[in-house]
């Protein structure tokens, strides 16, 4: 039974994982509190951050179909934009 409670939560965190990345690319940026999971180009705690729609679009197109080299370049171009973003 234990078994069973831990893929059900693995399945939850992924299903809730997929519903953020489908409203980030629609523009709806929004930290996933339960998971501490932030949108790919951390929109959802710096909204200035908001990558444009065809980086958004593609990112998750990457992230559906397994493109792991996608997903890493594009995550690694998100954090530099992160790094290079000044606090208020």
């Amino acid at each position: 039974m234990a078994d069973r409670s831990k893929q059900q939560e693995q399945l939850g965190a992924i299903a809730r994982y997929y519903a953020q990345a489908c409203l980030w690319v629609q523009g709806f940026s929004y930290h996933d509190d339960q998971t501490h999971m932030c949108t790919p180009d951390y929109s959802c705690c710096r909204p200035a951050l908001l990558a444009p729609r065809e980086e958004r679009e593609l990112f998750v197109c990457a992230l559906v179909m397994g493109d792991a080299e996608t997903v890493e370049r594009m995550t690694t171009m998100f954090l530099g934009r992160l790094n290079k973003h000044k606090l208020p």
